[in-house]
């Protein structure tokens, strides 16, 4: 190998290398903001569900499942509010979901409701 094609593959290196500290810089970045937003998510869908605490995957009892546990626990009270909500009449169901929606608002959250 010449001093000339080391000379141009470490450069090469170099460029790679400041290429992957900016793509990992901005990574973070994208991942700290979408956290945060999770985090906003999280205290909104708390205050909907009436801070509970069998409802917060904060209490006690949550930390002691394991992951398939929790999900189906998740996915268990999911159905639950989902059954609650259609069993509402319609002017009730209407009422609660202009009210998440005001929530997610005025949390900053987007909300995509189905038109």
């Amino acid at each position: 190998m010449e001093y000339e094609e080391f000379i141009e593959m470490y450069q090469h290196n170099q460029e790679l290398s400041q290429s992957f500290k900016k793509g990992f810089n901005l990574g973070k970045k994208y991942s700290n903001s979408t956290e945060k937003r999770n985090r906003n998510l999280e205290t909104t869908l708390k205050s909907f569900i009436g801070h509970d605490a069998s409802w917060l995957m904060s209490d006690p009892t949550y930390k002691k499942l394991n992951k398939e546990e929790l999900i189906r626990t998740i996915k268990e009270q999911r159905e639950l509010l989902k059954f609650l909500f259609e069993n509402l009449d319609e002017a009730r169901q209407n009422e609660l979901k202009l009210r998440v929606e005001e929530a997610f608002k005025s949390n900053g959250i987007p909300f995509w409701a189905e038109d």
